[in-house]
């Protein structure tokens, strides 16, 4: 069973720059080694996944033009591996989810879950 993801976690992006901490807001009020405990839903662009740093990904404009743009993540719900473990009304959120930036087509996926005692 995978390690569940808390606040603090790191994400990282396939055309991202550096792996981002993942932030998670206690509104679920279940918490995993002291810390709130995250869903599927826990998806908001610049709440939840915070950018990584910058943005190679061969489609975007300013790549094309430069090599480099500024990372502004636009996604969609976690893609769950255990979906019947809910927290809150979703599924619970796992080290190795992974999401799509629905912008530019770069995977982003857990890397740390942020603790390391709760499956």
């Amino acid at each position: 069973m995978p390690l569940r993801c808390v606040s603090c976690g790191l994400c990282s992006c396939t055309f991202g720059a550096a792996p981002m901490p993942l932030n998670i807001l206690p509104v679920n009020r279940v918490l995993a080694g002291g810390m709130p405990l995250g869903n599927i839903m826990d998806f908001a662009p610049l709440l939840n996944v915070m950018p990584f740093v910058t943005c190679k990904a061969p489609t975007h404009p300013l790549v094309i033009l430069t090599g480099v743009a500024p990372c502004i993540p636009v996604t969609s719900p976690w893609i769950p591996t255990t979906p019947n473990v809910l927290v809150g009304i979703a599924p619970v959120l796992n080290m190795g989810d992974q999401t799509i930036c629905c912008m530019w087509g770069g995977m982003i996926s857990i890397n740390m879950s942020g603790q390391f005692t709760v499956m």
